[in-house]
């Protein structure tokens, strides 16, 4: 039997690998994920440009504006503004690794170590090495709500205080919906499942 810190250093491993690989070939995509990006680069370095129309379309991508404004800031307080694309990758990425650990938690809640950590592995082949992964847009950033709030909703069901863990659940809804509306559909789920015991 593994011990209980395996899939941590598994996760670190992975993360440097995907520093080192994404690294290698990142670059800025040129539709409109470069308006977010630029936005929030002008709010941090100055000469912000009205961009209300691209908004109004796009209204979820004001909240992925902010977090990518506050990335770069922080990475302009250390000195390291030449570099804030690629810093805008590591997060991504470090969420990546987050949402794949937590995938483990749950499968192996759900159906054992082998299982979790069989899961682990197609998810760390399939989707963290995924090129996606380096384009900076709302998909890499929200890839941790779904699981996440998965993960809170099997302890929520076993909990002596579960509407702590339903806290939980709504503000990773909240926060992951602001980003990606499709968030939601997971929340829609349980909802459904939650209706279906409470027939039964």
């Amino acid at each position: 039997r593994l011990p209980k810190y395996t899939i941590v250093i598994l996760s670190g491993l992975l993360f440097a690998v995907q520093a080192y690989v994404f690294y290698q070939s990142y670059f800025l995509a040129g539709w409109d994920s470069i308006v977010v990006v630029e936005t929030a680069r002008e709010w941090v370095y100055g000469a912000l440009e009205d961009r209300t129309w691209y908004y109004a379309m796009y209204p979820n991508n004001l909240m992925l504006t902010w977090v990518y404004h506050v990335v770069f800031a922080f990475n302009d307080w250390l000195g390291n503004a030449a570099n804030d694309a690629y810093v805008l990758i590591l997060v991504q990425s470090l969420l990546s690794c987050l949402a794949g650990a937590l995938l483990f938690s749950v499968i192996r809640r759900a159906a054992g170590s082998a299982l979790a950590y069989a899961g682990w592995l197609i998810y760390a082949v399939h989707v963290a090495m995924s090129p996606w992964i380096f384009i900076l847009y709302s998909d890499g950033f929200t890839l941790i709500f779904p699981i996440l709030i998965l993960w809170l909703y099997q302890h929520a069901r076993d909990a002596k205080r579960p509407w702590l863990w339903w806290l939980g659940i709504g503000a990773a809804t909240y926060w992951g919906f602001k980003i990606k509306p499709q968030v939601l559909i997971l929340l829609i789920a349980i909802g459904i499942v939650e209706l279906l015991d409470a027939v039964r």
